[in-house]
This record gives C-alpha cells, structure tokens and sequence, in this order.
C-alpha cells in the first residue's frame, strides 16, 4: 500500500478520517477515505501501489469498456450514453462555432470518438486498457496509450476526461499534462462525481460513486476548483450529470441492501429525489466542470 502524506492541493500534511469504504465490485476489501484538514479534499489513503491497481480493474463490470455486453442493464446504458454524447457535444458548440479537435482521455471503447468524428471533429483518444483500446481502433479513430500523453507535441481545442480523473494518481502531473496539451483558447472538459450530493450523503460508507480503490480522489465543486486554479486554469461552467444519480442510487441500494426490484426502485426514488433537492445547491451525484486557461 502506498500513503500520501501530503495533499496534492495545499500540501498540507493533516488528514481527519472522512468513512471507510469497501470494494463491493471486486475484491471485497475495506479501504479509509480522509479529508484534508486544510482545503477539504478526500482521497482514498492509503491506497494499492501503482503497480497494484490493476487487479481491481480485473472485472466485465466496467460497461464502457465492453460496449457490446448483452442484457437489460446495458441496453439502458448504452440508450442513456447515446443522450449523453448530445449532451456533451452540446457543451463544446457553446465555445465553438467550427469543427474542433478533441483529445478524450480514458476513451474507452472510442464511442465517444465516434460521434464526434460523425460530426467531422479531429478526433484522438488516449485509453490505457488494451482490449477497449483494440475495439476503439477498429471504429478507424486515432487512439493511443498512456504514454501519448508525455510524448505528444499536439494542442488541441478541447480536451475531455468522462469519470477519468478521479482514477488518477498523481493529479499536479496530470494538471501539468492538460496545460501542455490545450490551446490557448481551448476548454478540458472534467466529469467527476460530488461526494456532497444527497444521493453520497444518504448511502454514505454504501455510496456507489466511491468505488475504492479505483477511485483515488473524491471531489467537490469547491476542491476540484482549487486544483485547477493551482494549474492555472479557470472555471468556466458546470453542468450536472443528471442520469448518474439514479444509476449510482440502484448500484447503492445493490450495495446496502442487496438486488431486488423493490430496492431498484427505491434506487430509482432516490436518484430523482438527488436531482431535485441539486436544483437549489447544484450539488448532483456528477457534475461536468469546464475549464480554460487563465488569460496571461
């Protein structure tokens, strides 16, 4: 296991104890969230090394890396994943008037891609798992390892990390990577999920979107914000993510009380009850956070 013993924000070296979280997906494991005692920021700490990670990746539950799985669940991601990409692409038209070039982080299987290329954009993914990395070259987009990331010389107007960033351990070198690699006027397109949402604070320690050990940072608008000014980036706009709520609430009810219909629909009432009370806080289960460099 490795510890951090200071925040990758503030630096700051006291962490108060925030839950313990277990690995319901895979290995069954409990594992300790803290909160930085300075700006706030959780993180799962102590965490598997590196080199460890993974093992806990080892399962076909991750959908978005098995895009042609069989079965109700599935079909409602994918039907709910097709709304998305016009949800997204939205976004990035309310910067651009033109066709764009987008570099999408943790592309998975490329579908992502695949719409945008659709929509004429110059298109490059960066996916570090081999089988969602073969599928995605065979939809003809651009698609490369981690190491693209340190070797490219390429700028691009937008940049996109989907529930990416969370995964990553070293954030300030991420950050570094993001700035290198956006054009001047470009946006990075960051979704995370909102441990301060209603749906994280009634399941609590059963909270679907913890998901430890995979997920390494747990972020608010307020910490996420910090890390990106720290960069020398801007908050630009946030979006919800309003379909996460329902589906991170029934994995969270799967979590607590077992799989049931009664309990999928309790999931269900829950996430929609998330989404009203965010209309006031703008707290949702996830949020889409747009960033550009700060004007020198």
């Amino acid at each position: 296991m490795d510890t951090v013993d200071k925040c990758p924000i503030c630096g700051n070296e006291n962490f108060k104890a925030l839950l313990e979280g277990t690995d319901y997906s895979i290995s069954k494991e409990a594992f300790k969230i803290v909160q930085c005692s300075g700006c706030g920021l959780a993180i799962t700490n102590p965490r598997p090394q590196e080199k460890d990670l993974g093992k806990y990746y080892n399962s076909d539950i991750y959908i978005s890396h098995h895009s042609n799985k069989s079965g109700l669940i599935p079909w409602i991601y994918r039907k709910i994943r097709d709304i998305q990409f016009v949800n997204k692409t939205a976004i990035v038209l309310k910067h651009f008037n033109r066709n764009v070039s987008i570099l999408d982080i943790g592309c998975g299987t490329g579908n992502f891609l695949e719409y945008c290329k659709n929509l004429g954009w110059t298109t490059t993914g960066v996916e570090p798992d081999g089988d969602a990395r073969k599928q995605a070259l065979q939809k003809n987009i651009s698609v490369f390892d981690l190491d693209y990331l340190n070797n490219s010389h390429e700028a691009f107007d937008v940049i996109s990390m989907w529930h990416v960033l969370e995964h990553v351990n070293n954030l300030n070198e991420k950050l570094e990577q993001l700035y290198r690699l956006l054009n001047t006027n470009g946006i990075v397109i960051i979704a995370v999920p909102n441990h301060k949402s209603f749906d994280a604070l009634h399941y609590e320690t059963h909270w679907a979107a913890y998901d430890v050990p995979r997920h390494l940072t747990h972020f608010t608008s307020d910490t996420i914000e910090r890390l990106f000014n720290k960069h020398s980036f801007v908050l630009n706009s946030i979006h919800p993510m309003k379909y996460d709520s329902v589906y991170v609430s029934i994995k969270s009810e799967e979590y607590k009380n077992k799989k049931s219909i009664f309990n999928i629909i309790k999931g269900v009432y829950v996430g929609i009850k998330s989404n009203c009370l965010a209309k006031k806080s703008n707290d949702y289960s996830s949020l889409i956070y747009v960033f550009q460099k700060k004007s020198t």
